[in-house]
């Protein structure tokens, strides 16, 4: 993936909000309720997110999937290995 991309996506995701999550889900066809949003927002803050390190997605998925639920966590991650593999 291109590294201006890389950039981008991580200073997305380290500065995403929970108003802002709830729209992208929205836009994925993705239900999240604005509670669910901020328990996953409050995961993603907890790291300096780096999305081209595998270990550190899958830590934040399973944090995602014993905090909020395994449901959202995994929608989560198939969203995230669907882009990345694009």
């Amino acid at each position: 993936m291109n590294p201006i991309m890389v950039h981008m996506i991580n200073n997305k995701l380290n500065q995403l909000t929970a108003q802002e999550l709830v729209g992208l889900a929205a836009q994925h066809q993705f239900p999240v309720s604005m509670q669910e949003a901020t328990q996953v927002v409050n995961i993603l803050r907890r790291y300096n997110i780096n999305i081209m390190n595998a270990a550190q997605r899958e830590e934040i998925i399973q944090a995602i999937a014993h905090e909020v639920n395994r449901e959202k966590a995994a929608t989560i991650q198939y969203l995230i290995n669907n882009y990345l593999n694009r």
